[in-house]
């Protein structure tokens, strides 16, 4: 086994248990070459320039989206971070790059499922009782495809039996709707930081710490934490994520309803589901009709998502669950209890040294 160097200039190991990088160290990347220079860099935002000539290999990590066509892209990171000897770890990319193989990019990194597994303990449920509401559907912030989700629920009536919320950076209200038993249902530290945001008038996601992980040194957003109450008096998940036709990206919404062992539907890029399956997470085929996911017309794939809401509105919900019992529990330890893509990952970079 040889020696080699890594350096961290954005400290991503300094909070390597939490991100998922545990396995990044000498004692787990063995290698059989000559002493290497590793820099693991933070890079999508293609604004500032690093002079890492000196490097055997730059890995650029990216938890967000490649957003531009990836030649481009790693064209631009090349440039910017002066080195030729580079491979890219990225979290989400466009749909029209899926079936693109790209030997210098590894995709998907699941960077929320980590985070959502480190900062949430596991929720109990007792499925004999009754839940007040059908649906949640914390719908994030207001873009053209959620509000036309918001509109749905009002138009069908089902926005009564929904714990739902929206909110806007801009005008004079943050909350385009609120369901008021959120007030009572969420998370105390959610509840705190937001009411700090409203006073001040900071309208994007706060930082704050998180009540599991004292001791731990680290830090999470609001958007992170999962409110047990909340799911512990609805059903359903109404998962909107960050993207609905440009790109498959996995954020912390789809993580948190895995997470906390939900049934589910998603309003995602057409393919997402088959993405999970490949991930090896098993969905809920047997209870609903989830070829909206090969759907490519937004409308359509839209218009068959909300049939899907309907009909697990007029469903026995303790039924459907004992139904999917086993697939709820495979996610759940294939996120809490396995590497979750880390072994390929892994693989990935000892192959570009």
């Amino acid at each position: 086994m040889c020696s080699f160097q890594v350096y961290d200039p954005d400290s991503l190991f300094e909070q390597s248990n939490n991100f998922g990088f545990n396995f990044l160290n000498s004692k787990t990347l063995p290698l059989q070459q000559s002493s290497k220079k590793i820099v693991f860099k933070s890079w999508w935002t293609p604004y500032t320039s690093y002079d890492y000539s000196w490097a055997d290999l730059v890995v650029c990590i990216n938890s967000e989206i490649q957003n531009m066509p990836f030649p481009e892209y790693d064209k631009l990171a090349k440039e910017n971070l002066n080195n030729d000897k580079l491979i890219h770890i990225i979290n989400g990319i466009p749909i029209n790059e899926l079936n693109n193989h790209t030997p210098n990019r590894f995709y998907p990194y699941c960077y929320f499922f980590y985070i959502i597994k480190k900062v949430n303990q596991p929720i109990s449920y007792d499925y004999s009782i009754e839940r007040p509401f059908i649906f949640e559907a914390l719908l994030g912030q207001n873009k053209n495809f959620r509000i036309k989700i918001l509109e749905f629920l009002h138009k069908s009536g089902l926005i009564s039996n929904t714990l739902a919320s929206m909110y806007s950076l801009e005008g004079e209200k943050m909350d385009v709707y609120r369901s008021p038993e959120l007030d009572k249902l969420e998370d105390s530290h959610f509840l705190f930081y937001r009411q700090k945001a409203i006073q001040s008038n900071q309208r994007h996601t706060t930082a704050l710490t998180n009540k599991n992980l004292i001791g731990d040194h680290f830090w999470a957003l609001a958007s992170w934490i999962i409110s047990e109450k909340i799911y512990q008096n609805s059903w359903f998940s109404i998962i909107a994520e960050t993207q609905f036709n440009e790109y498959v990206f996995f954020t912390e919404k789809t993580a948190k309803a895995i997470f906390g062992k939900r049934i589910f539907v998603i309003f995602s890029a057409p393919g997402t589901l088959e993405l999970l399956k490949n991930l090896g997470f098993k969905t809920f085929d047997n209870i609903i009709d989830e070829s909206y996911d090969n759907i490519i017309n937004d409308h359509l794939r839209m218009k068959m998502i909300f049939t899907q809401i309907v009909l697990l509105s007029k469903s026995n919900p303790a039924y459907l669950y004992s139904q999917v019992a086993p697939i709820l529990e495979h996610n759940f330890n294939l996120l809490t209890k396995t590497n979750l893509n880390l072994d390929n990952l892994r693989q990935f970079i000892i192959e570009h040294l």
